[in-house]
């Protein structure tokens, strides 16, 4: 593993109390680090920092305590205190590195530490968006890629991100979600062959209107199988409805989210994603990690990147509930396709094992000391 002098690293988010793919990969980037060595720091804008995924005890906890705004004005108004708060916050401008977190906190970071600073000075900025670049509105992008120009590096987390930043970023690292690799194996688990589990936040980026009636179609043609979604959200009540509506009932549950996700995985025997769009979705590392095969839409950004389609998993056409009603019926009559798929998930999740994950943070911040 590369060996990196002792740093000062804060990793700047808007907050701390979702339950969440991108607070669970910080949490595990911060607690990391903090093994390392390195003096780190969880800076958020918003309210009270719930360790929601622990933290250990060496990473420091720093909040700005701003309320979440009711109206624009009030974002602005929040948005220039936070920048004023920032450039006077010793924590901020003392890190040898800061890590902003979506897109918001990068041009937070930029105006907080490269616009009154020379260049060369200060903390080195890294920006790193969790989900896709074509998600955020108009007036976020055109920001971001005034701005971006300003950052030392931004990590994109696939590959395919890479040409949406290569004409306003410096220098661009490909550095993706990190997945801690389960100890037992896929023969030691108890799998239910009718057990298809979706987990995510019940909003419309997850699509889960349009797996449900997917799924109508499934119980049609498995009327053993069982899908069960994992989440909370402001699209809970209409979700519940649609199950209502369709039917589905006796065959489609929502449970809420749990710190503890591992049960579901060790018993599920097929994952979906139905989402609309992603960055690089940690909910399918872990699901190729405990050896479950994929259906996902081919969305953009993520799927493709983990998924490799009959080979560890299905990719369906994006936002096509009968494609994906095709590809789940498919896997879930086929045990023999399940099984292959089930240890090709396993053997590609290595890449994404968190002990890779953190040689290439190790390497950036070599880098960055240069």
């Amino acid at each position: 593993m590369t060996l990196v002098a002792k740093m000062r690293i804060v990793q700047l988010y808007d907050s701390f109390c979702e339950k969440g793919g991108v607070e669970r990969v910080v949490a595990l980037l911060l607690n990391e680090w903090a093994k390392q060595g390195h003096d780190v720091t969880l800076m958020v804008r918003y309210g009270e920092i719930d360790s929601i995924y622990p933290l250990v005890p060496e990473v420091n906890l720093v909040t700005l305590g701003r309320r979440a705004a009711k109206t624009r004005v009030a974002r602005i108004v929040n948005y220039g205190r936070d920048v004023t708060a920032l450039r006077h916050s010793p924590d901020l401008t003392q890190a040898d590195v800061v890590i902003a977190n979506g897109p918001w906190c990068g041009l937070l970071a930029v105006l907080a530490l490269k616009g009154i600073l020379r260049k060369g000075e200060g903390p080195k900025v890294v920006v790193c968006d969790h989900n896709s670049p074509s998600a955020f509105g108009w007036g976020t992008r055109f920001l971001s890629r005034l701005l971006y120009r300003r950052t030392d590096c931004i990590v994109a987390l696939t590959q395919a991100q890479v040409p949406y930043y290569q004409d306003v970023a410096r220098e661009i690292r490909v550095i993706p979600n990190p997945v801690e690799l389960p100890e037992s194996h896929v023969e030691e688990r108890v799998r239910n062959p009718d057990f298809v589990l979706a987990i995510g936040r019940l909003s419309r980026q997850k699509g889960f209107d349009l797996l449900l009636p997917a799924w109508a179609q499934v119980s049609r043609e498995v009327p053993t199988a069982k899908l069960v979604i994992v989440g909370e959200g402001a699209e809970e009540t209409s979700l519940r409805q649609q199950v209502s509506e369709l039917g589905l009932g006796a065959c489609v549950e929502l449970h809420p989210f749990t710190d503890d996700v591992t049960a579901y995985y060790r018993q599920a025997t097929i994952f979906v994603m139905s989402s609309r769009f992603e960055g690089l979705p940690l909910v399918l590392l872990e699901a190729q990690a405990h050896g479950l095969p994929i259906v996902s839409f081919d969305c953009e950004y993520g799927p493709r990147q983990v998924v490799t389609h009959e080979k560890n998993g299905l990719l369906c056409p994006p936002e096509d509930p009968d494609g994906l009603a095709t590809a789940l019926i498919r896997l879930l009559k086929d045990q023999t396709s399940r099984a292959v798929y089930s240890f090709a998930a396993q053997e590609a999740a290595r890449t994404y094992s968190l002990p890779a994950v953190m040689e290439y943070w190790s390497r950036l911040f070599e880098d960055l000391q240069q």
